[in-house]
């Protein structure tokens, strides 16, 4: 054997075997390191303000609420989607960025959490590519406003999945610029929003709405068109409870009611009672709580819904009157009204409408009656009135049972949502009672909930009530990346001293193999 090696011809193929089987354990070696860095490593966050790690506030919810209600369910996966398109303008680019990069800090720390690691997935789907995973998105939200980020969990196939959409007025302190056409991105509040979304979908217990009957209001699981059942599946996929009640066989609204529901037709069966609105109003003054109340134009002109002293109590009133639109304008969406946010003189909206306004989105209605501030009430301290939905200057004021030879009352914009609110107390800033008002119930039926911005209103709406607009308080970011800017001046002067240390080096190998040649 030993004598084969002293021949030349073998004594050659065995030191290119031995150089080849060198680079192949280099090459696994190499592979191995990075097969067992990308699974087990440790990162630490260098940057003066911690830009990239999560705050510790996020960690605790992940370890412990979020962690513990999991477990109940350990089939169940926890889902952040990113949804943006691969083609984008540079501002649009630097957010999916951050976003994606925010992302990714979640999946990491749902792998090396104290108390064990959770189900968290995270992807990214270009609606514009990925036709079918688009499809399925866009039954939660319509995929305008992107880049956004979805927070999914649960089962699709078993219809027990629950999702929050997270947009850019969600994810970053927007506000209208000083032309008042553009908008001016100030910070960046992804971490607060996809935190408190995460804790939304996860938790086991369910807040309840209840949704009054008796008084010939529409079935929330109705599917027919007038039917209230998409309303009712998107509230079901937020994680929220639905159940029917009757004032008038019970002695309190129950105590577990996150908010009542009243969608009044228009033609109700019977008025709310005196005893049925004492319920309301001690609910919503006692107890602090919300309620939703759409009221539609009712054909009998001489015959009230009986809640018409509540409203007046909160600062509201609404005449049994019909809202026409006349401005071609806004009559956009097959012959029906139009309408946006209410501006004020400074541009300022409400939580409820705002990502409507800073994202140019419109809602959509049927037959309206105004909503509108009663100049009469009582001014309270306690007490504050915010208009949300007004209609063109070009509208009227009808009759309820007008026709094309009505007189019209009135001309000129008309509010049509309002929501009344109340501090729990003078001394201590606590959220109060709430009372949102729609004049129109047709903006919730399934003939026009998933038109326009419709639903993303309605969610908003009821989001608010529940007190899901913001659960955290974390700290916000800057909104763009830190860039080093350089003068053409400096850099040139820079080029050159960048260069010395590669110049060095070069000269040092020349000088060796000078050496080595020498001798």
């Amino acid at each position: 054997m030993f004598e084969l090696l002293e021949d030349f011809r073998y004594a050659r193929w065995v030191k290119r075997l031995n150089r080849t089987a060198q680079v192949l354990l280099s090459l696994l070696l190499v592979a191995g390191l990075n097969y067992v860095a990308a699974r087990h490593f440790k990162r630490w966050d260098l940057t003066p303000a911690h830009r990239y790690s999560l705050s510790p506030e996020t960690l605790a919810f992940l370890n412990q609420s979020v962690r513990e209600n999991m477990q109940h369910t350990p089939d169940k996966s926890l889902e952040l989607i990113l949804v943006s398109r691969g083609q984008m303008n540079e501002d649009d680019q630097l957010r999916r960025d951050q976003i994606f990069t925010l992302l990714k800090e979640y999946e990491y720390a749902a792998k090396s959490l104290p108390g064990g690691a959770i189900n968290l997935k995270i992807e990214e789907v270009d609606p514009d590519r990925q036709l079918d995973a688009a499809t399925q998105l866009q039954k939660y939200s319509p995929l305008i406003d992107l880049p956004m980020v979805m927070v999914k969990y649960g089962d699709v196939k078993n219809g027990d999945d629950r999702v929050r959409v997270l947009n850019s007025v969600d994810l970053y302190h927007v506000e209208k610029d000083a032309s008042g056409k553009g908008l001016d991105v100030k910070d960046f509040c992804g971490e607060n929003a996809i935190t408190s979304a995460i804790l939304d979908v996860v938790q086991t217990k369910a807040d309840k709405i209840y949704f009054t009957q008796g008084h010939g209001e529409w079935p929330v699981k109705d599917t027919s068109t007038m039917g209230l059942s998409d309303f009712g599946d998107a509230l079901i996929q937020r994680n929220y409870k639905l159940a029917n009640i009757n004032l008038a066989g019970l002695d309190d609204i129950p105590a577990d009611a996150t908010a009542v529901v009243i969608v009044l037709p228009s033609t109700s069966r019977s008025a709310f009672s005196s005893e049925e609105q004492e319920k309301l109003r001690r609910y919503l003054n006692q107890r602090n709580g919300r309620v939703l109340l759409f009221l539609s134009v009712n054909t009998n002109p001489t015959q009230n819904y009986g809640l018409e002293d509540l409203l007046r109590e909160w600062g509201l009133r609404s005449p049994n009157q019909q809202v026409v639109e006349a401005d071609a304008a806004h009559l956009e969406i097959h012959g029906l009204p139009v309408f946006t946010p209410v501006e004020e003189p400074k541009p300022r909206y409400h939580l409820i409408t705002q990502q409507l306004a800073l994202t140019v989105q419109s809602v959509v209605m049927g037959l309206l009656r105004p909503v509108e501030v009663d100049p009469q009430a009582a001014d309270e301290a306690q007490h504050q009135v915010h208009e949300l939905l007004a209609t063109s200057k070009n509208s009227w004021l009808y009759p309820p049972n007008a026709t094309k030879d009505s007189i019209p009352f009135q001309h000129g914009a008309k509010v049509i949502a309002a929501i009344s609110e109340k501090r729990a107390s003078d001394a201590v800033d606590l959220p109060g009672g709430k009372l949102l008002v729609y004049g129109s119930p047709d903006i919730i039926t399934n003939n026009l909930f998933a038109a326009a911005a419709n639903r993303t209103l309605i969610v908003n709406s009821v989001n608010y009530l529940a007190n899901h607009e913001h659960m955290l308080n974390i700290r916000p970011l800057a909104p763009k990346e830190s860039k080093l800017e350089i003068p053409t001046a400096q850099f040139e002067g820079l080029g050159w001293r960048l260069a010395l240390l590669p110049a060095a080096m070069a000269l040092f190998g020349l000088g060796m193999c000078w050496l080595r040649y020498r001798s």
